[in-house]
């Protein structure tokens, strides 16, 4: 649910903690992301269950998270918005491109990422890919 949410409103870990204004830090985020957040605190998620509008319970049960993410979705349709999360940095952009290739296809991630080294490899003097 809220990888979906974040994508949906163009976020990345770093961009939806600045979003709550630092009351969320962006390695909770990842580490929830990413299954490894071992006991995490409701007073955590608050503030970033407070800024997309859902019960915190989301985070925790997952008829909750289906609920929310039912109601997340009718409200977008009906044009309910965030302001859009912009890049501001090389980390928001790395974690901006590595959101979109894991959505590739594995076909096209491989042409992707053999491109990306090609073009790094280019801008990199002494790059091991050259």
């Amino acid at each position: 649910m809220l990888q979906n949410m974040m994508t949906e409103m163009g976020h990345n870990p770093s961009s939806l903690s600045r979003a709550t204004n630092g009351r969320t830090k962006q390695p909770q985020i990842f580490r929830f992301l990413n299954g490894d957040a071992k006991e995490p605190k409701r007073s955590t998620w608050q503030p970033v269950a407070a800024l997309y509008q859902i019960p915190v319970d989301a985070f925790f049960d997952p008829k909750a998270a289906d609920a929310a993410w039912n109601e997340f979705q009718q409200r977008r349709h009906s044009g309910w918005s965030l302001p859009p999360a912009e890049p501001d940095g090389p980390a928001d952009i790395a974690d901006a491109v590595a959101v979109l290739v894991r959505k590739l296809p594995p076909d096209r991630r491989s042409d992707v990422l053999q491109l990306a080294v090609k073009l790094l490899a280019e801008a990199v003097p002494d790059s091991p890919a050259r």
